[in-house]
């Protein structure tokens, strides 16, 4: 009876073979997954700003890939893994000299919303702080030799709440009024998940072109 056995021999390699190329596939989908879930391992990092532009919620995403559920205001500063989460209580841009020095990336967030509309701010305009605080780290502390190799990126938050040309104008009103130097501006929001990944994304690709 040769041809049962040789039927048995060629059915048992096939199935052998299709095992072999479904652990290959799936082994290549687990590592495709765990490439893509995989953290990226950020240099130390300041993350400063006017309150209420996301920094703690950057700063968590980044971090732990979460967002927060509700809005924490940061008293002073702490430590998220290897983010600092600066508070935004501090509009002297001054304060943050100290510990701009001991981190290799500066992350300056301010609210695109905020800056558009002008909202006021210890009586001043939203706008014009930002400029003041952005100045002060991109034309003044860049002049001294310990901040020269910093990476600074300055990131408008809340795009969910403004349509991508006002983000565009608010860049280029930037760009006209500040010697931006190496820092480089991008924008997008933290409103979930899907969009602090792009925004996360835009991060990363930034801090590449260095």
């Amino acid at each position: 009876m040769p041809f049962p056995i040789i039927g048995w021999v060629v059915g048992a390699a096939a199935v052998a073979v299709a095992g072999v190329v479904y652990k290959m596939w799936n082994n290549d989908e687990d590592s495709s997954n765990s490439n893509e879930n995989k953290k990226c391992e950020y240099d130390p990092t300041i993350i400063i700003g006017l309150q209420g532009s996301g920094k703690t919620h950057l700063a968590n995403w980044l971090a732990h890939h979460k967002l927060l559920d509700e809005y924490i205001p940061t008293d002073y500063k702490m430590n998220i893994n290897n983010f600092m989460d600066y508070s935004g209580h501090y509009e002297d841009a001054h304060y943050w000299e100290n510990d701009i020095q001991d981190n290799k990336n500066i992350f300056y967030l301010f609210d695109l919303k905020k800056y558009i509309e002008k909202n006021s701010i210890s009586n001043q305009e939203y706008n014009n702080v930002v400029v003041n605080q952005v100045s002060f780290i991109t034309e003044y502390l860049t002049k001294k030799d310990s901040f020269k190799s910093k990476k600074i990126l300055i990131i408008g938050t809340h795009l969910d709440k403004i349509d991508n040309n006002k983000a565009q104008q608010i860049v280029s009103e930037l760009k006209s009024k500040i010697s931006l130097g190496n820092a480089k501006i991008l924008y997008g929001s933290l409103d979930n998940e899907e969009n602090a990944s792009k925004l996360e994304e835009k991060i990363i690709k930034a801090l590449k072109e260095f």
